[in-house]
């Protein structure tokens, strides 16, 4: 591979990184007799020095590369969502024994209220929206991150989405392993039925799948309080529960042992997520050809196509 004189010494910083990883990986093989690694390194747009970066965690620091290397048996995946220029990026180890669990935030984590409710205080205010985070949230997330490995995907833009992240995660927002926005988005023309002034957007996870091999449809769960989002997805790779409302004051979902954190509890320990979704139905149907809505959404699909 021939690469430019300025870019050397990143390629050699990249190796160093590689290299301690693999040695990293091979001492974790040993001791947990795990199979295979996958280096995946993650931007973390807030991170702008080691000091900033979790000292529980395996991370390694390197400058951002346009190759995808492999070296020996590790394969370093370079994440570009929030590139602009040569950025102090961060790795994850993920391991096979983990699913990807991907989150929304309105609707599921919290909700988000424009303009502010006049009958009641929120919990914070960011750029004129009211965040009402969900009962057991903080609780509910450190369920996930022990038993998956984390991500989330809003249809919001990232200018509304980062202070709201910010405020619901603290810490653990630099543990996740992406924060998507709109722009990851498939846009349509089309407005929603719930609300005409939003246009209908989609989350197609093969876009994941295709920066992150690693991850396919044996073992991804995209969560969702909006059906219409997974439409370009295959079918049971996505769980759309009921929409979280500041009003629903004895909501527990995401309690211990709540509808959401149960199913959960059983996502993460099946073998093939797919089939347990199949096999398991919660929270919304999704939508297909029986859908009430069908003849709307089938023409929104074939202006995407």
């Amino acid at each position: 591979m021939v690469l430019k004189a300025e870019r050397y010494s990143e390629l050699s910083q990249l190796t160093n990184v590689a290299n301690t990883a693999s040695h990293e990986a091979s001492r974790k093989r040993k001791r947990r007799k795990a199979k295979g690694k996958c280096v995946i390194l993650n931007l973390n747009d807030n991170t702008s020095s080691i000091q900033d970066l979790p000292t529980q965690m395996d991370t390694f620091i390197t400058k951002s590369l346009s190759e995808k290397l492999i070296i020996g048996s590790i394969q370093i995946l370079i994440d570009y969502s929030y590139l602009n220029g040569i950025q102090i990026m961060k790795t994850h180890v993920a391991t096979s024994a983990k699913k990807l669990l991907i989150l929304d935030v309105n609707g599921l984590l919290a909700d988000i209220v424009s303009p502010p409710p006049k009958d009641l205080k929120s919990d914070k205010n960011i750029s004129r929206r009211a965040i009402f985070k969900r009962p057991f949230l903080d609780d509910f997330l450190r369920f996930c991150f022990q038993r998956f490995d984390v991500a989330i995907w809003s249809s919001r833009t990232r200018k509304v989405l980062d202070p709201v992240v910010d405020y619901l995660l603290g810490d653990l927002k630099k543990k996740l392993l992406f924060l998507w926005d709109l722009s990851h988005c498939t846009n349509s023309s089309a407005r929603s039925l719930e609300n005409r002034h939003k246009l209908i957007v989609f989350k197609e996870v093969k876009k994941i799948w295709e920066k992150i091999e690693f991850y396919d449809e044996s073992n991804t769960l995209l969560l969702d309080d909006s059906p219409y989002k997974a439409l370009l997805n295959p079918k049971h790779t996505g769980v759309f529960p009921l929409s979280y409302t500041y009003k629903d004051t004895n909501d527990n979902s995401l309690g211990p042992n709540g509808d959401l954190r149960v199913y959960l509890e059983g996502v993460g320990t099946t073998e093939n997520v797919k089939t347990y979704v199949e096999q398991h139905p919660f929270g919304q149907n999704a939508i297909d050809k029986r859908s009430p809505r069908w003849a709307f959404y089938s023409k929104v699909l074939k202006d995407v196509s």
